[in-house]
């Protein structure tokens, strides 16, 4: 099996060599608040995440479903990637948040049943790319309950497309028998969701969006290129941060300044994953680690665009146990 590691998004996408630097962006993390200064940025850093794939269970081959993923944001970074002093108020007095659906397609071969390859669906009606400011504590984002990540106000926005670069894969766990190991969902502090198992996985992936507005208050350069990267952080079970009990699966139709419709999605809960997490569905929750978003300012060789990554998630119990019954098969021949 294949595991992409420590994509950088944005040089893949411009053509450059892993020694290239990104470019920095002038961004003020509170807009007009007082509290931040205009700061020259390359990244965003991103606290552990949530994503969801709905009704990607049972997966096969050439079958497309919405992911959904939200986090908040930790920090910054320099175009070199090292850390920046984080601004006064961030996670305090405000929060930056990222909300993100897209459409993917999965790519399965049965020769591999514990592991899958994704691409970005053509169709992508219904998807998005969010930034949030909240300047409310009271409301502030909840990776437990899955709410807050869409509050405050909308500070950009873009769609996904299968036009741009983009790929991802995802592996499990399986005994010597080729069964899928099967773990407790939520290994991060107490265990708010004992009724529920997850198999154990692992995976990488990127995706590409079209950058449409954005608060000058906070992006106060163009951005039609950001990139939003994993490095080895889509894994199972959860151990960075709670299961989300909601997601934010709504586009925002009512532009900058306003807040996200109300989270209705149900993330961990029987009814949306059932007893066994990438087993008995229909939808699929995974844990998202290890993530930034960088930026690319106007003056690039490519037209404008917010490239991402994040894990095309599926289902591989039942080609899993597939394999199992093969192997059964032959033995007793």
């Amino acid at each position: 099996m294949r595991i992409l590691a420590g994509l950088v998004v944005t040089l893949a996408a411009l053509g450059f060599g892993p020694t290239a630097r990104a470019s920095t962006i002038i961004f003020d993390a509170d807009g007009s608040g007082g509290m931040a200064s205009p700061t020259a940025i390359g990244s965003f850093t991103f606290s552990a995440g949530n994503a969801l794939s709905l009704s990607s269970v049972p997966l096969t081959d050439g079958k497309s479903f919405p992911l959904l993923y939200q986090a908040v944001v930790a920090g910054f970074q320099d175009a070199n990637g090292d850390p920046i002093g984080n601004p006064t108020g961030l996670n305090s007095s405000y929060q930056i948040t990222f909300v993100m659906r897209f459409n993917e397609t999965a790519h399965v071969d049965a020769t591999k049943p514990n592991a899958a390859t994704f691409t970005v669906d053509a169709n992508q009606t219904g998807s998005f790319v969010e930034f949030y400011f909240n300047n409310n504590p009271a409301t502030f984002a909840s990776s437990l309950l899955g709410t807050g990540f869409n509050s405050g106000r909308l500070i950009l926005q873009g769609t996904p497309s299968a036009t741009l670069d983009n790929n991802g894969n995802f592996s499990i766990t399986v005994d010597s028998m080729g069964n899928p190991v099967l773990q407790n969902l939520d290994q991060f502090n107490a265990n708010n969701y004992p009724a529920i198992q997850t198999v154990i996985g692992s995976g990488d992936a990127k995706i590409g969006a079209n950058v449409e507005t954005q608060d000058t208050a906070f992006f106060q350069s163009p951005v039609p290129i950001l990139t939003y990267s994993i490095s080895g952080g889509l894994r199972l079970p959860f151990t960075d941060t709670n299961p989300s009990f909601l997601f934010d699966g709504l586009r925002n139709l009512t532009g900058l300044g306003t807040p996200g419709p109300v989270p209705i999605q149900l993330g961990a809960s029987i009814a949306s994953v059932g007893a066994r997490n990438g087993l008995d569905g229909p939808n699929f929750i995974q844990q998202v680690a290890a993530s930034t978003a960088s930026f690319e300012p106007v003056a690039t060789p490519e037209p404008a665009t917010i490239s991402g990554a994040l894990l095309g998630i599926g289902f591989f119990g039942l080609r899993a146990l597939r394999a199992r019954r093969r192997r059964t098969e032959t033995s007793a021949a």
